[in-house]
């Protein structure tokens, strides 16, 4: 048996918790999506997801029209393995920060024709294993949340303008750390969407309310793997003003 992760979409309604009439999308056993991300752009919404093949893993796209999605297109391939591509826009531009975690820093890239084309703009930071790494503009500052080493060391960086000087200003040991979407508000609180690791990896989904500059956190809810039939897990959790998706994990036949 092994490892398949797959990827489930909804319409969204009004409570963007809602997760009934999720519709999974079934792929071949010989790939699995994982980490999905949304956006909109000009009146079409696009997926960006990790592609992954059993030996490395690769951002690609999908436009969604209803409940469909288009077959993957692949924007980002390296030698090294890409997943969870956190995508943004400032200013007019789209970026995305993908995991590049063996390559030891945090990668920025900024797209030159959207969705196909995208350039490498800048390294955010380096000399770190790095994963799934969420920015935020909040209180005219950015923030950056990454996880490095290990699931449950959180690192928060701090830039005046994105391509400004980045700095590290918060780094603890905080179980269940690991990013697992967006960070968003809700009635004026900050949540944070994290994976919960503590039996297996993308165990479950929680939700924590946090504060800054001064971070604090707080478990307000939680995602657990029972929004579909036979799931070992579920780790990511995004919404846009149209939908809500989220990944699931199941066992396959080898």
């Amino acid at each position: 048996m092994k490892t398949k992760w797959f990827l489930a979409l909804k319409h969204r309604t009004n409570d963007p918790f809602d997760l009934s009439g999720l519709k999974r999308w079934e792929t071949p056993d010989t790939q699995y999506e994982a980490d999905p991300f949304l956006f909109k752009y000009k009146n079409k919404n696009y997926l960006f997801y990790e592609l992954y093949d059993y030996k490395k893993g690769r951002i690609a796209y999908s436009e969604i029209k209803g409940l469909d999605i288009s077959e993957p297109k692949i924007i980002l391939d390296y030698p090294w393995h890409l997943s969870y591509p956190a995508i943004f826009q400032e200013n007019n531009e789209i970026y995305i920060i993908p995991e590049s975690g063996t390559e030891r820093n945090i990668q920025l890239f900024k797209a030159t024709e959207f969705p196909d084309k995208w350039n490498l703009e800048s390294i955010i930071w380096d000399d770190g294993n790095f994963s799934d790494s969420n920015i935020l503009y909040y209180k005219d500052k950015w923030w950056l949340f990454t996880i490095g080493g290990n699931d449950n060391n959180l690192i928060i960086l701090q830039a005046n303008f994105l391509f400004g000087k980045w700095q590290k200003v918060f780094e603890k040991e905080i179980p269940n750390s690991r990013g697992a979407g967006n960070i968003f508000q809700q009635n004026g609180d900050l949540i944070r969407p994290c994976q919960d690791v503590s039996k297996i990896y993308g165990g479950a989904i929680i939700f924590k309310k946090i504060t800054l500059p001064d971070y604090t956190e707080k478990i307000v809810r939680r995602i657990e793997p029972d929004w579909s039939l036979n799931l070992t897990g579920t780790h990511t959790f995004n919404f846009n003003q149209d939908y809500i998706v989220l990944d699931g994990k199941i066992q396959v036949n080898d």
